[in-house]
């Protein structure tokens, strides 16, 4: 009952009581599991919030066995206990995790966009250096095309001189 937030030391909790101070949107999942506990006889088993008496939410882990008295009123023992912390610390490791999967992702993106740079660079380089070879090819072939020019004209010259010296 101190869990609840119940002052009562009363040994007796009547379901519905118990079901009002769960939190509405637990309610129908907490009382299906009773229900089925009830009726299979297996242990009643549940994590739940509960809404205390001054409005804070609290999260229970409850488990426990129903039984039959002899003139057919149901009664359960079990333990409660308040497992807040815990839910307070999942629920922060699982933000921790979304804010590290987020920076893990963002910066994949990062890192995959400055490859497709950096590819586009080594592309662009490859493209400049292809084409001042060609040119510097040319550059070549043209120099080494009138250079050639050059000395077959002296060589023409050089063969009449030696024609005209022969005749």
């Amino acid at each position: 009952n101190a869990i609840l937030g119940l002052d009562t030391m009363d040994a007796h909790f009547p379901l519905m009581d118990f079901l009002s101070s769960v939190h509405p949107q637990d309610r129908e999942t907490v009382r299906e599991r009773f229900l089925q506990a009830v009726d299979s006889g297996e242990l009643y088993d549940s994590e739940h919030r509960i809404v205390m008496p001054a409005g804070q939410i609290r999260w229970l882990r409850e488990r426990g066995q129903i039984f039959r008295s002899v003139d057919g009123p149901l009664y359960a023992t079990g333990a409660t206990i308040d497992i807040t912390d815990q839910k307070t610390a999942e629920e922060a490791l699982k933000e921790l995790n979304q804010k590290l999967e987020q920076r893990v992702e963002e910066k994949t993106r990062a890192i995959h966009a400055r490859s497709l740079q950096l590819r586009h660079l080594a592309n662009e380089q490859t493209k400049i250096v292809h084409r001042e070879r060609k040119k510097i090819a040319e550059l070549m072939h043209n120099d080494i095309q009138q250079i050639l020019v050059s000395v077959l004209m002296c060589m023409k010259v050089v063969g009449r001189d030696i024609q005209d010296r022969h005749i």
